[in-house]
């Protein structure tokens, strides 16, 4: 609203165009400093944390130091999530096979077979872990 008052429109109008009383902007305004100071507060938490370790994860951090009686965990997650402070997960690589030929290959024994019946062949695969 307050970039709306500085084109000319008088805050009074723009909270009759709105629906709100003055009092419910200002008090809507002082909630939200509040609000703000309260989470950059808990932000500077995390950050101490995670100076001591470096991958400590937000719901950890939020237990740790027992916040529930702040704000709700998912609000914390949520918020601190939006200020870039959530962890990035690792990427793995998953090696699901190994198909670089040095094993044996055995012979294609159904090929030129005519299949004619049901149960005629049965196919099966090993897979080996290492």
């Amino acid at each position: 609203m307050t970039r709306v008052s500085s084109k000319g429109h008088s805050l009074k109008s723009v909270c009759d165009l709105v629906g709100i009383s003055r009092q419910a902007y200002y008090k809507r305004k002082s909630k939200q400093a509040i609000r703000n100071d309260l989470y950059n507060s808990v932000e500077q938490v995390v950050i101490d944390n995670r100076k001591v370790k470096s991958r400590a994860g937000l719901r950890s951090i939020y237990h740790k130091e027992n916040m529930s009686t702040l704000l709700g965990i998912n609000k914390f997650e949520q918020q601190m999530s939006m200020r870039g402070l959530a962890l990035k997960p690792y990427k793995s690589y998953i090696k699901t096979t190994d198909s670089r030929g040095h094993y044996y290959k055995y012979d294609n024994l159904i090929s030129g077979l005519e299949i004619t019946e049901e149960n005629k062949v049965i196919v099966g695969d090993i897979l080996i872990f290492r």
